[in-house]
């Protein structure tokens, strides 16, 4: 995603970085907080009201394993 942005859509980053916290807080991995955090800021630049809802939803839903969410 962040090497070729060009071929990306301009939701892409914020699914991205939802997955790869998701995993990271399943394998207990300290960097899990912080990618959330970089999940829910990308997820603000989704321009588009109807994807960056999407986008929401899916950080909405579980399982998280223990990191802390903003709420709904």
């Amino acid at each position: 995603v962040e090497e070729t942005p060009e071929a990306m859509e301009h939701w892409d980053r914020a699914f991205a970085l939802e997955a790869l916290a998701r995993a990271e807080a399943a394998n207990g991995l300290g960097t899990a907080q912080a990618t959330l955090e970089l999940a829910y800021a990308a997820c603000a630049e989704v321009a588009d009201p109807d994807d960056r809802a999407v986008v929401e939803q899916e950080l909405a839903r579980g399982p998280w394993f223990g990191l802390e969410r903003r709420p709904s």
